[in-house]
């Protein structure tokens, strides 16, 4: 037969060649598991990096969204749920009746002055006019007071049995100071009205013709601040007092930070009434701070943020908002794969309508000042456990969103146990706004001393312009008698 080894020495070649090709059969083999297993690692970390990248554009879209204010633009039908699409919960036209566009007439003593305008006779020809009529309108004009400078002579004289000096009003050490309504004016236009120092400094010389500098400016408030900062705990300890009451905080630029750059709020949740705390770090220790005097069981309402776990509340209820808006971003994101952005269009669909369910159960329930019955409780509890459990395609933001459902999932409910204490943080959020306008006004404060100012002065004006309809009157009057606190505060 062709081919077929005869001789030892033949037998020998192919038995090394069998070998040779076994060698490389191994080696082949080899290589293309390692090749395998390095295609596998690579795989992994291209995922990651997909996600990563997935992360990364998302926080880049945030960012871009709080730097340039994009202008809202109406959410895509696809990411609607089922009442959005309908309206139901949003804001609808109001249909005005025409009265609705007039000014109100003013009553018999608001009236300061009267003005009589007869017609006899035709202003054209000069003939007598028929059928005469006397019709009454009202003009509402604002009258701008002047700058009036008042110069007292002020009897002074030494009293040989009481051996001090006395005089009829008090005498400034400086021969020209400030009214007390010009600095009650102050203190309102640079807290409440939001003005910057050198926007007040400009307005007062425009229409007023009175030069004041900035120092004088802070000086006031610093004085303000001083007589004020007992009003301050006295608020404090009138909402640790409440059933319920919401913290939240926000960055605040100190220039000469000592304790730290953040703001924060502290609101009762039966009342308009808040306090500030500015300058101060995101620690743990201010949430205490803004608790102290508060009873175990008084509620707390506030975000996903950790240095809320650690106050010593029994019934804390987490932000169901803030999970509403983080998953309305992600359902109108432009930076996720059709196939992930779809999945999180439904999540935000999903977690809607639990929202929507859990809100229509806690109104029952305070209506009835009763809590949510075992039953509903459970049900409600089930569905928002099935909606956090983790999903292949969840982008890493939904899985985090979904990763501190699961591990809260009571505290999210507290409301419909307890119906005193609200579902969302709103209401402290709505707080925080007007501060954060004055921050883009001012960029902040300059020291730790001007951050305590208005830490006294926002918590004092504000919770005045929230339950006193005439602010700056009773502003002035608790300069002059800090004790009416409780009366022009609403305190009682």
């Amino acid at each position: 037969m062709q081919g077929v080894p005869r001789t030892t020495g033949e037998l020998k070649a192919v038995d090394s060649h069998v070998q040779y090709l076994e060698r490389a059969l191994l080696k082949v083999r080899r290589e293309r598991d390692e090749a395998r297993a390095e295609v596998k690692v690579l795989s992994t970390r291209v995922a990651e990096l997909e996600r990563e990248n997935q992360t990364l554009r998302l926080r880049l879209e945030e960012l871009e969204r709080l730097v340039f204010r994009p202008v809202k633009r109406a959410m895509k039908p696809e990411s609607q749920t089922a009442n959005e699409k309908q309206g139901v919960g949003q804001n609808q036209p109001v249909k005005r009746p025409p009265e609705s566009y007039r000014r109100r007439i003013p009553a018999e003593e608001e009236v300061t002055k009267h003005q009589h305008h007869g017609l006899p006779c035709c202003l054209t020809c000069g003939s007598l006019l028929e059928n005469r009529q006397t019709l009454t309108r009202f003009e509402e004009e604002l009258v701008l007071a002047a700058r009036e400078v008042i110069k007292h002579t002020i009897g002074t004289g030494f009293c040989p049995r009481c051996h001090v000096w006395r005089s009829a009003i008090p005498v400034s050490a400086q021969p020209v100071c400030l009214g007390e309504q010009l600095k009650a004016f102050v203190g309102y236009s640079l807290v409440l009205a939001r003005l910057s120092a050198r926007d007040l400094q400009a307005l007062l010389g425009e229409i007023f013709g009175l030069e004041i500098s900035l120092g004088e400016m802070m000086h006031i408030l610093a004085e303000q601040a001083k007589t004020l900062t007992p009003l301050w705990f006295l608020i404090l300890h009138y909402i640790n007092q409440q059933a319920s009451a919401g913290t939240d905080e926000t960055s605040y630029r100190v220039q000469a930070s000592v304790q730290g750059n953040h703001l924060w709020v502290r609101t009762g949740c039966q009342s308009e009434h808040a306090v500030y705390l500015v300058g101060q770090s995101r620690g743990k220790d201010n949430a205490k701070v803004l608790r102290e005097g508060a009873s175990p069981e008084m509620g707390e309402v506030s975000d996903d943020y950790a240095a809320y776990d650690h106050l010593p509340a029994e019934y804390h209820q987490r932000c169901l908002a803030h999970i509403l808006r983080k998953l309305r971003d992600l359902a109108n994101s432009g930076q996720l794969e059709k196939r992930v952005l779809r999945h999180s269009r439904q999540a935000y669909t999903t977690f809607a309508s639990l929202d929507r369910d859990i809100r229509q159960a806690w109104r029952k329930a305070s209506q009835t000042h009763a809590p949510t019955d075992g039953p509903a409780y459970a049900a409600l509890k089930e569905r928002l456990f099935c909606w956090a459990r983790p999903k292949r395609r969840d982008p890493k933001k939904l899985s985090s969103v979904k990763a501190a459902v699961r591990e809260h999932l009571d505290s999210y409910l507290t409301c419909l146990r307890h119906p005193a204490i609200p579902p969302d943080n709103n209401h402290s959020e709505r707080k925080l706004r007007p501060l954060v306008q004055k921050r883009k006004n001012s960029f902040g404060v300059k020291t730790q001393a001007g951050a305590d100012t208005l830490s006294v002065l926002a918590t004092v004006l504000y919770s005045l312009r929230w339950t006193n309809p005439k602010p700056l009157a009773a502003y002035r009057a608790l300069l002059q008698d800090p004790t009416q606190a409780e009366t022009l505060l609403s305190l009682q």
